[in-house]
């Protein structure tokens, strides 16, 4: 693995590294005093750790946490829900379902892929691919894994969710017919069979409030698609509004976010496709839910506040999928799901990539998600042109957070954005002004992705502040991210401005993440030229000497050869680019991770930049087209202002660009 330092933690106010020598010099014994220091360094960087947990949670996320847990464990002890699941009643199903049944045929027809088949024909031969892990499990499955410890608890998740039955039915008519839907219907009551929660262990993942929310859409799903065979019908629809009740009283509420989100989706899917008094509980619960989350977790841009792109996709089908589920039963929440998911489609169809994915930032990962284009195009069905094809125009735009810029298939994407989200920071990483780009049509500067939510080693690097293309002061990480999903100390970003100006578009933001070692505000301009040529330049503010390292993580494709002290050959393709310092400093070429989906990490270039100044002190870079004679150079004023100046020798065009505050002014744009 690349050798990353990970810096101090927000709260390592003391160098007990320092201190001890003043302590030995008082005639007290070292090794002794370094112990009790550590110890106490320790106690110190706990305490502020909790104190930021408390001052950042919702009392209410404290004691749901506490419901959830006691209600747990009383479920260990009494092994309650036994009589539920074997209730004596099968519970009627309503006689119109075609809201359901529309939803089923939207899920199917994305699932029309190699990829999807593929994954059929391995569920056939018994083996199971999650997380880029692959295990066999012949029947009976091992659903505890107790014979393939090595598997983390997330991809027993994911077993438990059973989407992958979505891809054999999905393929089932081109499959023998014992490996299409009569085996789904097959594991489905063999599930059943060896879940029954008389068995303690099922809490902790097959009745996992989550794993029901994920798993009951997708036998629903089947069921609309090809009901179970006569003689087990009664046995699967008893176990599914067993599994509907004991999610109805176990909500995720300590949680919230996407996990109350699919909550409520599978509350109100239950609801649309049972008939009776539960069901019509069950749609009113998430009906008062998704009344009041959907305006908590929507941002008034259609961003999902956790602000990771692969939960926002992922948010958005559910929405969708309770739009079309409730339709005939609820109209009013169905237009309300209608109303966030277009919000939610246009917000999308403005961060994606040319090759039409999302962006990597926060806990985000490829193949997580339905395309994107199918998602935008299903929010937007009364629109005749794909909303995905009028985003793809040249020019810049701002939406919430982010600003973008596009000219046919080259793009920028400035993140503005914080962080995450206050009281639930579990996919927030260290990348505060954060930025990823494409060029031609190929990724080129990504964000480093997420390897795992293991308590490890490529977790930390995942979210460090080193692994996303932001300026680092001191080796340290912008946010105390700690254990899988905590954080503690946060930094903060300021507004976002933007504007055009003779044929260049910019935006600026900052941030005070590092205010806590005397420097209290990062600037980031990122500029456009619409004739050719992308530039960034960061100013640290402050007045002692720091180091200063700024990086660009490469895509795993992109070959980077330096070709001097200043500048880097990239080689895109077919394409070649001329990535250029503006200031002095080391400039080299390292090696980090690039971890493109759950359990797969490639070596990847990245082009790291570093120096030692006293603040305020600035980096830039350039980048433009190998043999477009694009030429740029920077300098700082005594009043603080960074004059960008450039020659286009091909245009016969010089410029000068004045860099102050949160603003770009073109101070003179002339032929040469």
């Amino acid at each position: 693995m690349p050798q990353t330092s990970y810096p101090p933690l927000s709260s390592e106010i003391i160098d007990y590294q320092r201190i001890a020598p003043i302590a030995m010099r008082e005639g007290l014994e070292g090794p002794p005093v370094l112990e009790f220091m550590h110890g106490s360094h320790h106690l110190i960087r706990s305490a502020v750790r909790w104190c930021y947990l408390l001052r950042y949670h919702r009392p209410q996320q404290f004691g749901n946490r506490l419901l959830m847990k006691g209600r747990r464990s009383m479920a260990r002890l009494r092994q309650s829900g036994v009589s539920v699941h074997e209730g004596e009643q099968t519970p009627a199903i309503r006689d119109d379902l075609a809201g359901l049944q529309s939803m089923s045929r939207h899920k199917q027809s994305g699932r029309q892929t190699s990829d999807s088949a593929q994954n059929a024909n391995r569920v056939a031969g018994d083996r199971y691919r999650f997380l880029n892990l692959e295990a066999v499990l012949p029947d009976p499955i091992d659903w505890r894994l107790e014979k393939h410890p090595h598997l983390c608890h997330l991809w027993r998740f994911h077993l438990h969710y059973h989407e992958f039955l979505l891809d054999l039915a999905t393929h089932s008519p081109n499959m023998p017919s014992d490996c299409g839907m009569f085996r789904c219907w097959e594991i489905a009551k063999r599930w059943i069979g060896t879940n029954q929660l008389s068995d303690v262990r099922v809490v902790d993942d097959a009745w996992h409030p989550f794993c029901i929310s994920r798993r009951l859409p997708v036998w629903i799903t089947l069921f609309c698609t090809s009901p179970p065979p006569p003689e087990d019908r009664d046995l699967i629809l008893r176990s599914m509004a067993a599994q509907a009740l004991y999610l109805e009283q176990h909500l995720e509420r300590d949680l919230g976010g996407n996990h109350l989100l699919e909550n409520a989706k599978a509350l109100a899917l239950c609801g649309a496709f049972f008939e009776g008094e539960e069901a019509e509980q069950w749609l009113s619960k998430a009906d008062v839910i998704l009344r009041y989350e959907l305006d908590c977790q929507i941002l008034p841009h259609g961003e999902h506040f956790e602000r990771s792109p692969m939960y926002h996709a992922q948010m958005l089908e559910a929405v969708l999928d309770v739009r079309e589920a409730v339709k005939r039963v609820r109209p009013a929440l169905a237009q309300r799901c209608s109303n966030a998911a277009e919000k939610m489609a246009d917000f999308l169809s403005v961060i994606v990539h040319p090759d039409g994915d999302i962006p990597l930032l926060a806990d985000s990962c490829l193949g997580e998600t339905a395309a994107c284009e199918s998602l935008i195009a299903h929010a937007n069905e009364s629109h005749q042109t794909s909303p995905l094809k009028q985003q793809h125009k040249t020019g810049a735009r701002k939406i919430g957070d982010y600003w973008t810029w596009r000219d046919e298939a080259d793009y920028l994407l400035f993140d503005r954005g914080p962080v995450g989200a206050n009281d639930l920071p579990a996919h927030a990483h260290g990348d505060l002004l954060n930025l990823e780009a494409s060029l031609n049509g190929h990724r080129v500067i990504v964000d480093s992705g997420v390897f795992s939510y293991g308590d490890d080693a490529m977790r930390r690097y995942s979210r460090s502040t080193a692994a996303h293309n932001v300026l680092q002061i001191d080796d340290c990480d912008q946010c105390d991210m700690w254990s899988k999903f905590r954080m503690g100390y946060r930094g903060w970003p300021g507004h976002l401005t933007s504007g055009t100006r003779d044929g260049i578009d910019w935006a600026h933001a900052s941030h005070n993440a590092y205010r806590r070692l005397g420097v209290p505000r990062i600037d980031r301009w990122v500029i456009c030229r619409q004739a050719g040529g992308w530039f960034v330049v960061d100013q640290a503010h402050g007045t002692k000497r720091h180091t200063l390292t700024n990086r660009l993580h490469l895509h795993a494709d992109v070959i980077a050869v330096q070709e001097s002290e200043s500048t880097v050959r990239l080689i895109v393709n077919s394409d070649e680019y001329i990535l250029a310092s503006l200031t002095p400093g080391n400039l080299r070429i390292t090696e980090g991770w690039f971890c493109p989906e759950f359990g797969k990490r490639i070596p990847a270039p990245v082009v790291e930049w570093s120096t030692n100044a006293a603040l305020p002190a600035v980096s830039g870079w350039s980048l433009t087209k190998f043999g477009s004679e694009i030429q740029a150079e920077m300098e700082s004023t005594d009043n603080g202002t960074i004059l960008l100046n450039g020659i286009d020798a091909v245009a016969n065009e010089t410029w000068c660009l004045e860099l102050l505050d949160s603003t770009v002014n073109c101070r003179q744009l002339v032929d040469s």
